[in-house]
């Protein structure tokens, strides 16, 4: 199972506070791969990343998801070639939700 989990821009607070919530994440989907996106960077990439390295299967970071109608219409390049079974979005803006369900292929 491909899990994509999005996030607009992480900074340390944010990193430390999803960590718990991509362990459950893990826990409930065990044999997933677990894909972290941001249209910024994260520190779990770096900084935090001893704590999530058994996590997180690839980062994708610069995604080019953005909050605008345009986005709705074009694929960013900076996805692997592979469909997601899951996309969990962290954030609540409607148009970038939106522009994820291009990369879903089960549930959303």
């Amino acid at each position: 199972m491909n899990i994509l989990v999005y996030s607009f821009n992480d900074k340390i607070g944010d990193g430390l506070s999803k960590i718990t919530f991509l362990q459950k994440l893990k826990d409930i989907y065990p044999n997933s791969l677990i894909y972290y996106t941001t249209s910024q960077t994260t520190t779990l990439k770096d900084k935090l990343n001893p704590l999530v390295k058994d996590i997180i299967h690839n980062f994708i970071e610069h995604n080019n998801i953005e909050s605008s109608i345009f986005s709705l219409f074009k694929k960013s390049d900076k996805f692997p070639k592979i469909k997601f079974d899951l996309i969990i979005d962290l954030q609540k803006v409607v148009l970038r939700t939106l522009s994820l369900k291009k990369y879903l292929t089960i549930n959303f």
